[in-house]
């Protein structure tokens, strides 16, 4: 069910204003295999991990949601948004600031657009303060694992060799269930 390309992330915008931050994923494609049409799109997910700070040694590092990912060297997250059946933004500590579900048959406005290969949506500025000059953004993508139902979902293992609903590639139990990563 996963279109070639949809675990390629090919641009990431973050756009802020006194009140919001309007956050855009495009991928190669995105898969839409119509199991929740509410979402718009399914089988991909991405952590967009939020160094706020911008200082060496601060933050978490450990990415969380069966990533088995941390951050690279000197970075460290303060919050971090993860998007996949839905968006749920956490502290470093793993406190859940908000979170965002479809609701099931809601086809108005889905956050992900399988037909130009997106995700968007907006987060208010106050859940991921303080931003500012010396903020990193790292994004992770891999595939979703919603296991067999809806919701916010986890990152999909990656295996030695691909199977019908695992990823393959893997060469050790230390990687993680990543394929794609992006650093500003």
């Amino acid at each position: 069910h996963l279109q070639p390309g949809s675990l390629d992330l090919i641009r990431f915008r973050a756009v802020a204003d006194r009140e919001v931050v309007r956050l855009t994923l495009t991928f190669k494609a995105l898969s839409d295999p119509g199991w929740h049409p509410e979402y718009g799109a399914q089988l991909t997910f991405a952590a967009i991990a939020i160094d706020a700070d911008g200082r060496a040694g601060t933050g978490q590092r450990r990415i969380g949601r069966n990533s088995n990912a941390t951050m690279p060297n000197g970075l460290g997250y303060e919050r971090i948004v993860y998007v996949g059946g839905g968006i749920r933004i956490e502290n470093a500590g793993g406190d859940v600031l908000a979170e965002y579900r479809p609701v099931e048959g809601d086809v108005r406005r889905p956050i992900w657009n399988a037909a130009d290969g997106s995700v968007s949506f907006s987060i208010p500025r106050a859940l991921l303060e303080p931003l500012g000059p010396t903020t990193r953004w790292t994004v992770f993508v891999g595939a979703q694992d919603d296991h067999g139902g809806a919701g916010l979902g986890d990152f999909r293992p990656v295996e030695r060799t691909a199977g019908e609903w695992h990823g393959g590639g893997r060469r050790s139990e230390s990687e993680p269930n990543v394929y794609d990563q992006l650093i500003i």
